[in-house]
């Protein structure tokens, strides 16, 4: 996701003055990535045959995604040996890739660099190419095996069509000045967009002007504190909540889907109910650590107040490995609620003007943005 808003809004006006990765890098790259989604984006402002948009009901604007996927690193020093990380593979937000792409929308994937990537999750070894590969013979040739051929042409058939635009990140102030460049790319397409906040982000992290220069030495030297014989201590910073800034400002007619992962059941749900009355975002998946893969509960718009429970759909017969991923489900009913969302406004598309109607439809569909930082 991209963590909520309220509280320390001073901390997070100078964030990306801040945390820039010294010089100015990370926001140079930002605008280098907005340049490239920005002429991605470009290229669907004028499609309007209903042909081109399967599933869409003719005379809705093509809509777009922004997809985060992946976990988001911290750096321990400025030229970074060590850092700290997640679990998260990627898999449920390359999965969701593919399944936006299958409803007719045009994606922006803004992934961890090495994570699972869209037609990959199912390959053999995780992903991996070199374990898909088959050896013909004795004389060393391989051929490329169906499965890994679909995938291929897949991805080519989706960038070809200009359906799809990868971006990469690796630290979690990298991800957040990225985030906020591409949001901000979405906003002309108005409630046409759809920001799908699957990423595992940091909550902690070391600011800049703390960092070690170099690499932290097993002394302790070079950063943090100790002596050597008691370890490493490190005095780590709580990353700014910006969910209120992309519902308010970065993005505020886009329809925002955020994340929740929790171990404790009664936690989660408490969570995702407050992501909701504080931040403004449309709808919520909160995943508990050990069913994520099998079922996930959404709260927000549409959904019974326990939430709705989505499980995916069982394999045919005998047939373990067809089976319908989890993320179909998901990706299909919250589509659908954001085509609601955009049917009940006055859709701005992309190269349009005039307002968007606000708080047209039935009660609970029309959040309110996130609220504004306390001073």
């Amino acid at each position: 996701g991209a963590g909520g808003a309220g509280g320390a809004g001073g901390a997070r006006a100078d964030f990306f003055e801040r945390e820039d990765g010294g010089g100015g890098r990370a926001a140079r790259r930002a605008a280098q990535e907005a340049a490239r989604a920005r002429a991605f984006l470009g290229r669907h402002a004028d499609l309007g045959a209903a042909a081109e948009r399967p599933g869409v009901r003719g005379g809705d604007p093509l809509r777009v995604a922004l997809v985060t996927s992946g976990g988001t690193t911290v750096p321990l020093e400025r030229r970074c040996v060590r850092f700290i990380d997640n679990f998260s593979s990627g898999s449920r937000g390359a999965r969701s890739v593919e399944e936006l792409l299958s409803a007719g929308f045009a994606v922006i994937f803004l992934q961890r660099r090495g994570s699972l990537r869209p037609f990959t999750v199912d390959l053999p070894g995780h992903g991996c190419v070199l374990d898909c590969l088959e050896e013909l013979g004795g004389d060393g040739h391989v051929a490329m095996p169906p499965m890994l051929q679909e995938a291929v042409e897949r991805h080519r058939d989706a960038v070809r069509r200009n359906r799809l635009l990868t971006v990469n990140f690796e630290s979690v102030t990298e991800y957040l000045h990225l985030l906020r460049a591409l949001t901000l790319e979405l906003r002309p397409f108005g409630r046409a967009a759809l920001v799908y906040l699957a990423a595992a982000v940091a909550d902690f992290y070391v600011p800049w002007d703390r960092l070690a220069e170099h690499k932290i030495q097993s002394s302790g030297a070079g950063g943090g504190s100790g002596d050597g014989g008691r370890g490493l201590e490190l005095n780590l910073a709580k990353v700014p909540k910006m969910l209120g800034f992309l519902r308010r400002d970065w993005a505020p007619e886009a329809f925002v889907v955020s994340f929740k992962l929790e171990t404790s059941a009664p936690l989660l749900r408490s969570k995702a109910r407050r992501a909701l009355e504080e931040y403004g975002v449309h709808c919520v998946v909160a995943n508990l650590l050990e069913t994520r893969k099998a079922e996930v509960t959404v709260y927000g718009a549409g959904s019974p107040e326990g939430g709705r429970v989505l499980r995916a759909a069982p394999a045919p017969s005998g047939r373990s490995r067809e089976a319908p991923p989890l993320e179909r489900a998901l990706v299909l009913w919250l589509a659908e609620r954001q085509l609601r969302w955009l049917r009940q406004g006055r859709v701005r598309g992309p190269g349009q003007t005039g307002a968007v109607r606000r708080g047209g439809g039935p009660p609970g569909e029309e959040p309110r943005p996130g609220k504004r930082p306390k001073k």
